[in-house]
């Protein structure tokens, strides 16, 4: 199988890497590499998206193919609210997809360092295939079926550690961290199962796992976060954190999402009014957060709450606000 790998930032060229040293036929392609775009996919079998979430629609509407797609892009649309699975449905067709995400960073995947990822797909012959193909001792893969699950952890990890990083840049202590890291997963499970992803998902690797990861100084997502609770501006953070942070624009997407559907999300509610809208202060985010967040007094979930939360989730979340 030969896999055309199109994007080259730092997580598409690990991928490449790790394709490569599996000693399977691999091309990376980027618009600088001087190669027409339509020769890579030409002489591929499989093609590895790792374009930005917010380019993909753009990108992937001057290309035509059916070939099965992989994804690796962790965000969703701010212009059309939508995950990647239905971006990729809306410009590619019905091309087989899959999505291959959780805690990894591309500088352990490149050094070699073991990793456990998780692949979502609805094709059940792409999905065993592709884990067959890039398996290997350090490079462990799961399968799942549940794509919108696996599509929604990894965008909203990034938003969550965004607040992680504020608050390290407030100078919170250590034991505050632990207490996002819980408030965040009770947001990410709600959120991600009204927009029907699986509750057992958001415990894997591609929610708790991934999230685990990215409240930490290697994501970039945390670094903008602590460098905006000094500075307050979104250009002077992205600008110490480097060119992608996907949390920053997902953050956007989730708020419209949510405030739509009529959820009760603190953390996202008050994140966006600090980030975007400015109306509240890095030094006050906290607070607001968990006034809002004191509507829910209690911790863990009844045996009911839990039933009526996979089985009616839309109307379960609403019934909370």
């Amino acid at each position: 199988m030969r896999f055309a790998v199109l994007g080259a930032g730092s997580y598409g060229t690990a991928i490449a890497t790790h394709i490569q040293n599996l000693n399977l036929e691999t091309v990376t392609w980027n618009r600088s590499s001087g190669q027409p775009i339509d020769d890579a996919i030409a002489n591929a079998d499989v093609l590895v998206l790792g374009v930005p979430a917010q380019s993909m629609r753009e990108f992937l509407s001057h290309i035509d193919t059916d070939l099965p797609v992989i994804n690796l892009a962790k965000g969703i649309e701010v212009t059309g609210l939508k995950r990647m699975s239905e971006v990729v449905s809306e410009t590619l067709g019905s091309n087989p997809y899959a999505i291959l995400s959780g805690p990894s960073f591309a500088k352990d995947i490149v050094a070699g360092h073991p990793v456990g990822l998780t692949l979502a797909s609805k094709n059940k012959t792409l999905r065993n295939q592709i884990q067959s193909l890039l398996n290997s001792d350090v490079f462990d893969i799961k399968v799942s079926d549940d794509v919108a699950g696996v599509e929604l952890g990894g965008a909203l990890k990034n938003v969550f550690a965004i607040g992680a990083g504020m608050l390290d840049g407030l100078g919170c202590g250590d034991s505050m961290a632990g207490d996002w890291f819980t408030r965040s997963m009770v947001e990410m499970r709600d959120v991600g199962q009204v927009l029907g992803g699986k509750w057992s998902t958001f415990s894997g690797r591609s929610g708790l796992g991934d999230l685990a990861i990215t409240c930490t100084e290697s994501s970039r997502n945390f670094r903008f976060g602590r460098a905006f609770a000094s500075s307050g501006s979104i250009e002077e953070a992205i600008a110490i954190a480097g060119p992608t942070v996907e949390g920053v624009s997902t953050l956007k997407a989730v708020h419209s999402i949510t405030q739509r559907k009529g959820m009760m999300t603190p953390i996202i509610r008050v994140l966006y009014q600090t980030v975007h809208e400015g109306s509240i202060s890095p030094n006050e985010f906290l607070t607001e957060i968990r006034r809002l967040d004191s509507k829910r007094p209690k911790e863990g979930a009844s045996t009911g709450s839990v039933v009526m939360r996979r089985f009616l989730p839309k109307f379960w979340y609403r019934r909370r606000k």
